[in-house]
């Protein structure tokens, strides 16, 4: 996104919204954060994510629902712990292949080779704590959101953070490969 008030210099930044459709079939936005950057690069294109098959088991039960959102839930929390304990491996499991990572004042990081690559270089602590999940209805994409604590060399800053989950393509085939893996991790300051 690029943005100016009149009179004060043109800046840059990345946002990030997650639309879900009411009982009426109406969009609306379930969350929405941006975060700036330098604005030094050319911009990536925008990227929309939807079910891949327009059909899909519909599920009307409230505690159907709820067990599928307490799915991404656990596996939010397990990639919390496992951060706590190791950042490199944590990520190296949890990010797909073309992850983005989204995080003030540095230009969109692409691929989980060059996310693990950053985080290596700058050093980073992250520990974070999830605190709320969606599901689509198709039950391919999620997100969750949460708080993180980042420690870099010697500060300590607080972030607020969303994390888009994708449903790994193995799923389709054997339930029992199924596993969740962070399409999209955004960090912006509370």
């Amino acid at each position: 996104m690029e943005f100016q008030k009149v009179g004060a210099r043109k800046r840059f930044g990345q946002y990030l919204t997650v639309w879900k459709r009411n009982k009426k079939g109406k969009w609306l936005v379930d969350i929405r954060a941006e975060v700036e950057n330098l604005g030094n690069k050319e911009a990536s294109e925008l990227a929309f994510y939807e079910p891949s098959e327009s059909w899909y088991l519909k599920h009307r039960s409230q505690v159907r629902l709820g067990q599928r959102k307490e799915i991404v839930f656990e596996t939010d929390k397990l990639m919390s712990a496992v951060l706590k304990a190791d950042n490199q491996a944590g990520y190296k499991e949890f990010l797909n292949d073309d992850a983005r990572l989204l995080f003030p004042w540095i230009q969109p990081i692409e691929g989980k080779k060059n996310i693990l690559a950053y985080l290596k270089k700058s050093r980073m602590d992250i520990t974070t704590t999830p605190e709320q999940v969606g599901r689509a209805y198709s039950g391919e994409y999620a997100y969750s959101f949460g708080t993180a604590t980042i420690k870099l060399k010697d500060k300590v800053v607080k972030y607020n953070y969303i994390r888009v989950w994708k449903l790994s393509e193995l799923a389709k085939d054997d339930v029992t490969k199924a596993n969740w893996n962070v399409l999209v991790e955004m960090m912006f300051e509370r």
